[in-house]
């Protein structure tokens, strides 16, 4: 996609496997981050980065997607692994 405005929202997510927490590249305009297991439940919502981190955190190991929503409306997915 050669979408201006889709690849000004595509954020950088580090590291990928992670321990603990995520850092997510550029964080401004984020409305919502919300965590799902592999089965699409949603397993945690939240609007703030450090709720975010706290429950990065506690997930078990394993297989997430982290769905990033954006002021604008547009959103983006990334699959996560935490070891």
């Amino acid at each position: 996609l050669n979408n201006q405005s889709f690849n000004d929202t595509k954020p950088t997510i580090s590291p990928n496997p992670f321990v603990s927490t995520i850092n997510i590249e550029p964080n401004d305009n984020i409305s919502t981050y919300s965590i799902f297991d592999v089965t699409g439940k949603q397993i945690s919502k939240t609007s703030s980065k450090v709720d975010f981190d706290n429950k990065t955190e506690k997930l078990n190991s394993g297989m997430y997607l982290l769905k990033i929503d954006f002021e604008n409306g547009e959103f983006y997915n990334q699959k996560l692994i935490k070891n």
